[in-house]
């Protein structure tokens, strides 16, 4: 089972599963992804942030380092007070390693830019887009990807 959030993918296999043992076709023991630790979670121990912060680094869990080391790891694209909520390493790494493949991906599912503030969200589109056109060659379709968003945006902004 994959695709979607990853909650949503353990839901569906836990749902696999029991049908599986239901059936007699798995033995009772075979669910285990619940104790699995997902891609790029902190420690226990890590977990001192909660959920409503702000994005940034932190959200990236045992993967900061790593995107500490891409391009543009210190360039801001999104800053709220002191904190770096969208750099431009951010953005390589959404394209590099989580599949981001439009400026939505990136502006509304990544980093959540476009549902927090839909206007800032619209004024990055091309930079990020920009970026991403870097990342993924002559295949990404730039102008098509930030006029698309831009669109959408303009709905968010319309919203009291």
């Amino acid at each position: 089972v994959s695709g979607g959030k990853w909650t949503t993918y353990r839901a569906m296999a836990e749902d696999v599963i029991r049908h599986g043992q239901r059936q007699g076709l798995l033995p009772a023991h075979a669910g285990i992804t619940a104790t699995l630790p997902l891609w790029g979670c902190p420690s226990a121990t890590d977990l001192t942030r909660p959920l409503s912060d702000a994005p940034g680094a932190h959200s990236y869990g045992s993967d900061q380092h790593a995107l500490r080391l891409l391009p543009g790891a210190d360039v801001a694209l999104w800053q709220e007070g002191q904190q770096l909520c969208l750099s431009e390493a951010m953005v390589r790494h959404a394209v590099r390693a989580e599949m981001a493949r439009t400026v939505g991906d990136v502006l509304a599912r990544r980093c959540r830019l476009l549902f927090l503030d839909a206007q800032r969200a619209h004024a990055l589109a091309p930079r990020v887009g920009e970026l991403m056109a870097r990342e993924l060659g002559e295949g990404f379709d730039r102008l098509r990807s930030v006029t698309e968003f831009q669109a959408l945006a303009q709905h968010y902004l319309k919203v009291p």
